[in-house]
């Protein structure tokens, strides 16, 4: 409850990097490092400034964050990033404007900012920035968690065309038995048998309902010619099975023997 702050941890942090002082005798290579900031991708920058932050190098690391701001002053992470080094530097005020800046830009997403804004407040405006950080955590926990469960609850395989036409297919056949009375039982019967070979022009199932479509209608020159194509596309994988020369991905013996038994069809043929 009487928690101190942790602002002035920075300072004694800071005087820390004089055990590694013999790192200061690498100053014309930083030097020349710094000269091709310029041509750094701000990530880059970023990256290269997150690295100095963890090797005690502020004072160099605060010119890559400043160049990566130039760029682009409404960069998130390089306002973050900035907020760290300021933080560290003792230099609270403007480590707050950088945060502020963030959290005006993205206030709904990133916890991180409100964790660090709220170590540098006091009182209910700290307790404030927790709830929310707290708040974006857990969605955030609950997001990843869904797309885990998504993801394990996914199909083996991918949807393909013909799936996408035999549900059409499905819908159609409704229209064809059990709602064929309906007054818009024709049209939608067509409407989706229609859709079913757009999505799939080679699904047999497709051509067989929609010569049934035309059977209901009488126009039967229409239908011979669908059932036709229906064969050339199923009667060469039966015969292939027969003799064995088909692959196993490549016959549905569910689908051949149903195209193959339509006794009314075959009579159509005939």
């Amino acid at each position: 409850m009487g928690r101190k702050k942790t602002k002035n941890v920075s300072k004694n942090r800071s005087n820390s990097t004089k055990v590694n002082e013999p790192k200061k005798a690498s100053k014309p290579s930083i030097s020349r490092e710094h000269q091709t900031a310029n041509d750094h991708p701000i990530d880059k920058l970023l990256d290269k400034a997150e690295q100095l932050i963890d090797e005690f190098n502020y004072e160099l690391a605060q010119k890559f964050c400043q160049r990566a701001l130039e760029k682009d002053p409404d960069n998130l992470r390089g306002l973050e990033t900035s907020a760290s080094l300021l933080i560290e530097l003792g230099n609270v005020e403007s480590a707050k404007h950088c945060l502020g800046r963030a959290i005006e830009l993205c206030p709904h997403s990133g916890f991180t900012k409100y964790m660090m804004m709220g170590q540098l407040l006091e009182g209910s405006s700290a307790v404030e920035c927790y709830q929310k950080g707290i708040e974006i955590m857990l969605k955030e926990k609950e997001e990843k968690e869904a797309l885990e469960v998504a993801a394990a609850c996914k199909n083996d395989r991918d949807v393909t065309n013909k799936d996408i036409s035999s549900a059409y297919c499905a819908i159609a056949e409704i229209y064809l038995t059990d709602c064929c009375f309906d007054d818009t039982a024709e049209n939608k019967c067509k409407e989706f048998t229609d859709k079913a070979l757009e999505a799939d022009p080679d699904n047999a199932e497709a051509l067989q309902i929609k010569a049934s479509y035309h059977l209901s209608k009488d126009e039967i020159e229409e239908a011979k010619e669908l059932i036709k194509k229906s064969v050339s596309l199923w009667l060469p994988k039966l015969e292939a099975a027969d003799t064995g020369n088909v692959a196993d991905e490549d016959f549905d013996p569910v689908d051949v023997n149903t195209y193959s038994n339509n006794e009314i069809f075959t009579h159509i043929l005939i």
